[in-house]
């Protein structure tokens, strides 16, 4: 008998409390809050798709946040934020996480965990002003201002935290490797919530020329899973989580099943064209718990080598599920990508939709049940979310329905 009560005693305690997303605030090409994403994205409203008229390279598009830099200025003016000199990627972050934190009472020690990829455009910008003005140097103020991690600190100091605060840099599955350290925090009791923000701006000539040169960026239409698909156009987005503790949640909109990250080291930009990350990935946020995953919403980016290895990793499953990409409603938004699409596939699994992928006609073949144009109705108790960046770190994460 004892022996029993001991055995049932350790199991208890070694069974691991489930991390909550306690709340979500999005800004992206399709609205200004993640209400009026989510309801022009399923009204169909094709996302603000532009010509990106600032870049030498005329007549490559961009997905824009339909919101200017005034009216930005006066809301964070209406909520106490008077730093006007900051670039727009500061002022979207401090706003997106003002907003999703607003009403919680969260500990002064609350770390804050940042994903972009802007702070090096900002700077590179500064310079080339500086030179063009013939100034010999640039301002200690703006330097520092427009440095990545001073990103997270503005952001924790706007919040009042003191908890740690830095940035995540590692292409487009940074976001869900912040997610992956946030529950570390959690799990090891360091922390009783966590703010995961990402943020990114495709504003810089710096950013396209990049993009350009390898040959990726399209300057039609993005068309996810296409025949006919011809790359990616750059997006401007932000989107902020603030998770917990089961017993720490104020609000409970889903849990996070199990996250996943893989590097294959295969090259600098390409992803292996057997699939081999998303193979990884795919059976590892499932496999252990012998889950089924609903739908899949894939990295997907448009162009010809990304979406076939991603397609290949998608087929390998023994078994049949929804899967859409989301890049032809938003843009690719770099590092924040994983958590600006993933907010889509939130609000489906706690509304009864799976989101859809815009744009696209003819599809490439899949034993996946691909989603086009219209969202499906149904309800479901899971999504996964794929990302793959460069350098061949990839991360997927499963989230489930509460």
């Amino acid at each position: 008998m004892v022996g029993n009560r001991s055995t049932r005693l350790v199991y208890k305690i070694s069974q691991k409390m489930k991390t909550i997303i306690n709340s979500v605030e999005l800004l992206d090409a399709n609205g200004t809050s993640f209400e009026s994403c989510i309801s022009n994205y399923l009204k169909g409203n094709q996302a603000n798709f532009s010509v990106h008229t600032k870049a030498p390279l005329i007549g490559v598009p961009r997905y824009d946040i339909p919101i200017t830099d005034e009216e930005l200025d006066e809301e964070l003016e209406s909520i106490g934020y008077d730093e006007n000199s900051m670039p727009r990627v500061t002022k979207l972050a401090v706003l997106a996480c003002s907003r999703a934190t607003k009403g919680l009472d969260l500990p002064s020690n609350t770390p804050v965990i940042g994903v972009t990829l802007q702070g090096v455009q900002e700077i590179a910008m500064l310079i080339y002003k500086s030179l063009f003005a013939e100034k010999r140097m640039v301002s200690p103020r703006w330097g520092a201002v427009v440095t990545q991690s001073s990103i997270c600190t503005t952001v924790s100091r706007h919040l009042n935290l003191y908890g740690p605060s830095f940035m995540v840099n590692q292409a487009c599955s940074a976001f869900i490797t912040a997610f992956d350290i946030a529950e570390k925090y959690l799990d090891n009791n360091q922390a009783e919530a966590v703010i995961v923000f990402g943020v990114d701006c495709a504003t810089h000539p710096y950013t396209t020329y990049i993009f350009n040169s390898m040959g990726v960026y399209t300057k039609e239409s993005v068309k996810p899973f296409a025949v006919d698909r011809s790359g990616m156009a750059l997006g401007e987005g932000v989107a902020c989580y603030v998770l917990t503790k089961e017993n720490k949640a104020r609000n409970k909109l889903a849990s996070i099943g199990k996250i996943s990250l893989y590097n294959d080291y295969y090259n600098l930009t390409a992803p292996s064209p057997d699939g081999a990350a998303g193979k990884f990935l795919l059976k590892d946020i499932t496999e252990s718990d012998s889950i089924h995953l609903d739908s899949i919403n894939c990295h997907i980016t448009a162009t010809k080598i990304g979406d076939e290895a991603e397609i290949l990793a998608l087929d390998s499953l023994p078994y049949q599920t929804f899967i859409y990409g989301l890049k032809g409603s938003v843009g690719h938004t770099m590092s924040s990508s994983a958590g600006i699409e993933m907010a889509y596939s939130l609000a489906g699994l706690r509304q009864g939709w799976i989101p859809y992928t815009s744009l696209t006609e003819h599809t490439v073949n899949s034993k996946h049940n691909i989603v086009l144009k219209y969202p499906i109705y149904k309800q479901t108790e899971n999504f996964g979310k794929l990302s793959f960046g460069f350098g061949g770190t990839s991360g997927a994460v499963r989230i489930d329905k509460l």
